[in-house]
C-alpha cells in the first residue's frame, strides 16, 4: 500500500519541503500491532497493544488478534511465526 511514510520516531518523513511516499505495508503492520484498542481515533477498535500482550503467555490469542487486526486492515496474512526470543516473522500484504 503507497501511503505517506513516518521515521523511526513516528514523525512524517520530509524530503525538499514535501512528504515522502512509498510503500507503508511494513510500517501499518508495526502500527498496528503497538497500538493500544482506542488510540486510533476515530477506529476505537484498531490495535494490538503488543506492550500488553508480552505478559501474556496465550501466543494463540496474540495470533489470532494480529490475524484479525491486519484482516481489518485489509491485508491477506500469509505467515505469522512468533519465536520465543519475541521476535515475530511477518509476511503479509494488501490486496
Amino acid at each position: 500500500m503507497t501511503d505517506i511514510l513516518l521515521d523511526d520516531d513516528l514523525d512524517l518523513q520530509i524530503v525538499n519541503n514535501d512528504f515522502v511516499i512509498g510503500d507503508a505495508t511494513e510500517q501499518n503492520q508495526k502500527l498496528i500491532i503497538s497500538a493500544n484498542k482506542g488510540e486510533v481515533r476515530p477506529y476505537a477498535f484498531v490495535g494490538v497493544g503488543i506492550a500488553q500482550a508480552v505478559h501474556d503467555d496465550n501466543v494463540g490469542s496474540l495470533k489470532q488478534e494480529i490475524i484479525k487486526q491486519f484482516e481489518l486492515d485489509g491485508m491477506t496474512l500469509n505467515r505469522l511465526n512468533i519465536k520465543s526470543s519475541g521476535t515475530m516473522e511477518i509476511d503479509a500484504t494488501y490486496g
